[in-house]
């Protein structure tokens, strides 16, 4: 997941009530038949339950699968799965991942607390201590900022990952690290992955200025502080959503899985919204039939076949639940057995 996909590898919500109104309107399709359809093809693509890159264990991809599924009754073993080769293989991938990955780790304290497994005692692996450790000091170049690496692409991303992940595990926000990502807001509402890097002027079409991902996670992140999230910024959501309901990467480019389950991920993190935002939000989950292929899983447009980054995205846009939720806490025994 959880990579960003701001440039793509170049690389409101509702309230509880409102929510199942919304998914029970939604078409039989797109409430039924799609989410199980995409976990069943994301746990065809796993080996002994990990999702892997380069023969290894993926942490981002296994973590944000095992999220996805989290709330799905037809697919929670399979998260479980996952989440015990997490446990397992705890030490080996945190020394693994150091402090270059807080995205990642965001990630895996989200899925142990969606299953119920303390983060900070994830098999002796204290994954909130080892996501602290990659925050920016007051003496680096980026403040407040996770992660030391380039951040032109994915500051913002990683930074709302990283504030959700706080706010699941239970541990304050820095300040700092709240002032970083505001600083990231452009004038129309958007957010830009790195407004130092990559400024607010720049244009669309050079896969610049402000984007839909980082905006997601930026209002993923606010949340998460409890700061105020700016009502140019949802103007801007509910502006940048296409006419088949979906959500492109930057201003004018066509709809795509990810986009559009990183909006709806960040919809369902608020806790109300305008009435009108109901339809947006309706609208964006149903669009994400258009993205199915004939194997189930979600493909980004372009590419004839389904890709695991955009399948778990879009998943995630579709459970109906916050992101921090505890949506499986039976299976911490199973996990942790």
């Amino acid at each position: 997941m959880f990579m960003s996909t701001t440039f793509r590898k170049a690389a409101l919500t509702l309230s509880s009530a409102a929510l199942s109104t919304a998914l029970l309107a939604l078409p039989a399709s797109a409430a039924t038949n799609v989410a199980p359809r995409v976990a069943t093809w994301l746990t065809q693509q796993t080996t002994q339950g990990a999702l892997l890159s380069s023969s290894k264990v993926s942490v981002s991809e296994t973590a944000g699968f095992a999220l996805a599924v989290s709330a799905l009754p037809g697919a929670k073993a399979s998260g479980r799965s996952a989440m015990r080769v997490l446990w397992r293989q705890a030490s080996t991938l945190r020394t693994a991942l150091g402090t270059q990955d807080p995205g990642g780790i965001a990630l895996w304290i989200l899925a142990a607390h969606a299953y119920g497994v303390n983060p900070r005692h994830f098999n002796k692996v204290d994954l909130v201590a080892a996501l602290q450790s990659t925050l920016q000091g007051p003496a680096s170049s980026a403040p407040g900022r996770f992660g030391s690496e380039d951040s032109t692409y994915d500051g913002t991303y990683r930074q709302g990952l990283s504030l959700a992940a706080l706010k699941a595990a239970g541990v304050a926000v820095p300040k700092s690290a709240v002032s970083w990502l505001k600083q990231q807001g452009c004038a129309n509402g958007g957010y830009s992955s790195d407004a130092t890097a990559n400024p607010c002027s720049g244009k669309p079409d050079d896969y610049a200025g402000p984007d839909l991902n980082s905006t997601a996670l930026a209002i993923l992140g606010l949340k998460a502080s409890g700061a105020a999230i700016p009502g140019t910024t949802l103007a801007y959501v509910k502006s940048q959503q296409q006419t088949n309901g979906g959500w492109g990467f930057y201003p004018g480019n066509s709809s795509d899985p990810s986009s559009t389950g990183l909006v709806l991920t960040a919809l369902q993190a608020l806790a109300m919204v305008p009435p009108a935002a109901a339809g947006n939000f309706a609208k964006g989950i149903a669009s994400m039939a258009q993205f199915q292929v004939s194997s189930g899983g979600l493909a980004y447009p372009g590419n004839p076949a389904a890709d695991v980054l955009s399948s778990i995205q879009g998943l995630q846009g579709l459970t109906g639940h916050p992101i921090w939720s505890t949506n499986d806490a039976a299976g911490a025994r199973q996990i942790s057995a």
